[in-house]
This record gives C-alpha cells, sequence and structure tokens, in this order.
C-alpha cells in the first residue's frame, strides 16, 4: 500500500542530485489592433434576426472551442509539453463520481482526459464542488477529541483561486498572532492508487494540482515510466481511482492548535483511455573520454527510456569528486538534445560508482525527436553545470 506522504518520498527520491530544471519558455500571445480607416463610419442599423443568427454562431464556436479544450490545455499555460499532446489526450468513456453532502451539494469528481502511448500515461481530473470552508468553535466535548500539536506545523496551506482561501488566510494571520480562530475544512478528494480493471496499480510519479478561475480543484497525474509491461501493450485502458470525503477541523486558542478528521470512502471514477501515441526506438554508439559506449533508447512525446552500456566503469572514466566529498553528494548526469535544442532531463539520478550500465527515465518534451545527442558527465554539491559543446556527446537515431 502506498499513501501520500510514500508517494512524495519516491518522488523526492527520484528527484535527488539532479540539477534545477530550467522552466519551458511559454508561448508569447501578440493582440493585433486594427484601426478604423474611415474617419466618419457609416451608421447602421441591425436586425434582431441577425442579432440572433450572430448570437448562434457565436454560441456553436463557443460549443466547438470547448470540445476541443481539455485539462491538458489547461496545464499546458504551465509546461507547453502537455498542449502538445492535448489533441490526442482523449477518453472513450468516462464516469464519474456523483457525492451528495450537505455543505457541498452535488460534487462531483471526473477523469477529464488522459494521453497513453504505451510508455508513458497522464491523466487529468477535476473535482467541482469539492471543498467547503468556514468559521468554527469547538465545544469542550469536541475539544476532547482533538489532537493536540505545534502551531506552526498546522499553517494552512492554499491555492489560488481556492475556495475557502480568506478563512484560510484568516487562520494564518490568526496563529501569526496568537488569536483565538478555529475552521472546518469538507473536501472531496482522490485516492492516490490508479487501478487498471485487471488489478494492475499505477504508480504515480508526479501530479500537479491546482484551482482553476471556477474554483474546481484540478490534477494532472504523470505516471513512472515505462508503465508496467502487463499494460504496455495494451490499446486501451481503463482505470479507476477511488474517491473519498474528509471533514478536518482546526482550532487554535491562543497558544496551541488541536485538530481532528473524519474519512471515508465515498466513490469511485472511471475511464478508458485509447491508446493514442507511439513510442520509438533510437541506438548510437560513440566515445565518452575515449571510452566506448552504447546507447539504447525508448522515446514517445511524453517519456523516455536510455539504458548506456560502456565498456569500463563510470566511475573510471567521468570526474571524480574532490577528496572528501561525500559519494552521496556526487552523481552521474545524462543530458540529451534534440535537434530543436530541447532537452531531455533525467527524472532520477545515479551514483558515481564502479557500474558499467544503467538506466534512466526521462521526461519528454511533447514530440517525438529526430535525432538525440547525449551527454554523460560526473557531477557534485556547489559545481556548475559544463558546457555541453566541450563534452564528447553521442548522436542516437531513430532504429527503422
Amino acid at each position: 500500500m502506498i499513501n501520500e506522504k510514500e508517494v512524495q518520498n519516491r518522488v523526492n527520491r527520484r528527484l535527488s542530485g539532479l540539477a534545477a530544471s530550467e522552466q519551458r519558455r511559454m508561448r508569447i500571445r501578440a493582440a493585433i489592433n486594427a484601426e478604423r480607416k474611415e474617419a466618419q463610419p457609416m451608421k447602421r442599423t441591425i436586425s434582431k434576426t441577425l442579432v440572433f443568427a450572430i448570437v448562434a454562431v457565436m454560441l456553436m464556436a463557443t460549443v466547438a472551442i470547448a470540445e476541443h479544450f481539455n485539462l491538458f490545455n489547461f496545464f499546458g499555460e504551465r509546461d507547453e509539453r502537455y498542449n502538445a499532446v492535448a489533441p490526442y489526450a482523449t477518453l472513450t468513456t468516462t464516469e464519474p463520481a456523483l457525492v451528495e453532502h450537505p455543505e457541498l451539494g452535488t460534487a462531483t469528481a471526473s477523469i477529464d482526459s488522459a494521453y497513453f502511448d504505451g510508455l508513458s500515461l497522464n491523466l487529468a481530473y477535476r473535482i467541482t464542488q469539492g471543498q467547503n470552508v468556514a468559521e468554527y468553535s469547538p465545544t469542550e466535548s469536541e475539544l476532547a477529541l482533538m489532537t493536540i500539536g505545534d502551531a506552526d506545523v498546522l499553517v494552512a496551506d492554499f491555492s489560488e483561486n481556492e475556495p475557502g482561501i480568506d478563512i484560510l488566510r484568516a487562520w494564518n494571520q490568526a496563529v501569526k498572532n496568537g488569536t483565538p480562530y478555529g475552521y472546518r475544512k469538507t473536501s472531496v478528494y482522490t485516492s492516490d492508487h490508479t487501478i487498471t480493471d485487471d488489478g494492475v496499480d499505477l504508480y504515480p510519479d508526479s501530479a500537479s494540482p491546482a484551482y482553476n478561475a471556477s474554483g474546481e480543484f484540478c490534477e494532472m497525474r504523470e505516471f513512472e515510466s515505462p508503465l508496467p509491461d502487463e499494460v504496455r501493450n495494451r490499446q486501451e485502458l481503463k482505470v479507476s481511482i477511488g474517491v473519498k470525503q474528509e471533514v478536518v477541523y482546526y482550532w487554535f486558542d491562543g497558544a496551541n492548535c488541536y485538530w481532528r478528521t473524519e474519512q471515508e470512502e465515498v466513490g469511485t471514477m472511471t475511464a478508458t483511455i485509447p491508446r493514442n501515441g507511439e513510442s520509438k526506438q533510437y541506438i548510437g554508439k560513440g566515445t565518452i573520454n575515449s571510452v566506448n559506449c552504447a546507447i539504447t533508447a525508448e522515446v514517445s512525446p511524453m517519456a523516455s527510456v536510455m539504458t548506456i552500456e560502456c565498456d569500463a566503469p563510470i566511475n573510471t572514466f567521468l570526474s571524480a569528486a574532490p577528496e572528501g566529498t561525500d559519494k552521496h553528494d556526487c552523481w552521474v548526469e545524462v543530458i540529451a538534445i534534440d535537434e530543436s535544442g530541447n532537452k531531455f532531463r533525467p527524472q532520477e539520478g545515479i551514483m558515481l560508482d564502479d557500474r558499467t550500465e544503467f538506466t534512466l527515465p526521462f521526461q519528454g518534451t511533447g514530440a517525438l525527436p529526430k535525432t538525440l545527442t547525449v551527454y554523460v558527465y560526473s557531477m557534485w554539491e556547489d559545481l556548475d553545470a559544463p558546457d555541453l559543446t566541450t563534452l564528447d556527446g553521442i548522436t542516437l537515431k531513430a532504429d527503422k
């Protein structure tokens, strides 16, 4: 069994030792204002019939745009990779979980879109009317059921557009000022397990949560790649994600914090995800610091898995860290760059040791490359990344 803390630990372990990823450049949108050439345009009247026709056309256009817009476009505002595969992030079927609650009304949790290409899976879902936050003061009997803790531990963490944000801000200010205050948060959330119809548990590699302008909770999940062998060759994935309900009570008496949690399972959201992408094999050979190395990679638009085999242990031909450096503070960095200059960065690192072969997963760029040039070098704390043009690179081409 895994939980949110374990998932976070897995992510932290996979990201440990990596150089900071550069932020992807967002698209620049130019607005062009047309100037009227006529100084005194002729006044014209428009019939009601024409007005209704124009409105109808606009509504049809809005519906057409909405049909092609999904949460991949929403998350694509911050990561262009999602925009690139948004047209292929479709579902064959989807069944939401409906949760009736006296405070929330009807909360809806549904899988919105997903991209599956055999090597990788990315899935986005939304929860509508899934959170309510209200001020709260416990009775003596309720306070007796609560757990006491350090106020610093219970500072509220909130996101832009999150429902109840004013109360959460007021809580933080009360804790800071030493003023008694409390709140109750009722929310619908999802399990961290994504299960196929035949019981394969797909492990998430990362999750990007956000609230949209309407206050809906949205999340993009990226799963560990390569996907399990049991699902890699399927033409579709039938998945389900459990939905839960939670009520948390927080009270600050001016010195100490108290909290209590109630949880229950309330439903399941499901979807059928068609295979809408492909992966390719890439191969290349060359030398790194005069040592022969062969590289094979499976690459899809959203992920890559690369295996590097060398004729000598990597700690014999890659630069060694200064004497006294902790071995856990030194690692092997692998960067792959496609023909357009886009960088594929590894999602985990390996120690600089006596191995001659290793495999690393990479995050994709949103498109299949024509070629990849791979650079392998050692890094340690406080060392600046090298100029790649000074290093030996090995070029990979698609294996036709």
